[in-house]
């Protein structure tokens, strides 16, 4: 039932929704000629590359092939974009790991300066505590007193600098108790899901759009959203930000479609354009209804793209050098 009422929710604001494209713009001469590339920094079937394939061709004027090409904590893709020509014939798909962590903790040959943000291909997702149903601990009160009780503890977690890590250690720093939590990385959301309802750690760190069906069907249970406000797909969760926790704003994972920042400005219009029509169309909003990542009531611009990026680098490397991690 309460999958059927968030499915609903979705679609009523789907049919709700004032999104629209700016001015139009017209396809530039030549463009795109010839096949484009959609690249995506990690192995297929994930969630990046399940959300750019659903776009199809994006309404791009041609043939659009979506590359895998995985590794390096996304580095490896991120640096085959940048060294592709800038004639607007390869995109890419940009999450936090690639674009904000490997910067920031290793030596890579780009920089988030060199990418143009077009748009988002889906809501941000945000992080959530996840349990045992029948674990001790139910409640966002429970989670609040263990962390600040003293106690050491474990946390399951998909990556070390990922942004639902990265959410509950900046959190944890501001209140001062970040030394007692041991981070336990576990391969995936699948494994970090294992370990929960293994008992082998206390609770784990999950995105809130992975974990909506696990929650409906009483697999999971979720404790508390370590974000700024509660998540819509899980709206009866309380987030950290309710017991004061602050500046959560600049930390949630993204899907960002981006390209090379030199491409022709007339060539850069066009491409966003025909994105954000795609976003809009019934049978793309339908696709992320279904997926669980909910319906998108806003589509951000470049400038604001451009900020967040910024502010999340700024919030991500303070974190991690606290952490000892940079």
């Amino acid at each position: 039932m309460k999958k059927l009422l968030a499915i609903a929710l979705s679609l009523c604001l789907l049919c709700a929704c004032t999104l629209a494209i700016a001015e139009e713009v017209s396809q530039p001469s030549g463009y795109p000629g010839g096949v484009i590339t959609w690249i995506v920094p990690s192995s297929a079937g994930g969630a990046t590359d399940t959300f750019t394939r659903a776009l199809g061709n994006a309404q791009l004027g041609g043939n659009v092939v979506v590359e895998n090409i995985s590794g390096g904590g996304q580095s490896i893709g991120m640096s085959e974009c940048v060294n592709r020509p800038a004639d607007g014939r390869c995109l890419i798909t940009l999450s936090t790991t690639g674009l904000i962590t490997m910067p920031l903790t290793s030596e890579v040959i780009y920089s988030a300066e060199d990418f143009r943000y077009l748009t988002k291909l889906a809501n941000d997702s945000v992080g959530v505590v996840v349990a045992r149903p029948d674990s001790e601990l139910k409640t966002a009160d429970q989670i609040w007193e263990l962390i600040n009780s003293g106690e050491p503890y474990q946390v399951g977690v998909s990556s070390i600098g990922g942004h639902s890590h990265i959410e509950f250690c900046h959190a944890l720093m501001q209140l001062g108790v970040y030394d007692n939590a041991t981070f336990v990385v576990y391969s995936g959301s699948n494994g970090v899901m294992q370990a929960v309802l293994s008992g082998e750690v206390q609770f784990g760190l999950m995105d809130d759009n992975i974990i909506v069906p696990y929650v409906n069907s009483g697999e999971l249970a979720a404790l508390m959203t370590l974000y700024a406000q509660r998540t819509p797909l899980l709206p009866e969760v309380k987030a950290i930000a309710e017991y004061g926790v602050t500046g959560l704003e600049p930390l949630a994972g993204v899907k960002i479609a981006a390209i090379r920042k030199d491409v022709p400005d007339d060539v850069a219009e066009w491409i966003k354009q025909q994105i954000n029509k795609t976003i809009l169309s019934d049978e793309y909003q339908a696709f992320l209804v279904s997926s669980g990542a909910g319906a998108m009531t806003e589509i951000p611009t470049e400038e604001e793209i451009t900020q967040w990026v910024a502010d999340a680098t700024a919030t991500w490397d303070a974190v991690l050098t606290q952490a000892g991690l940079k």
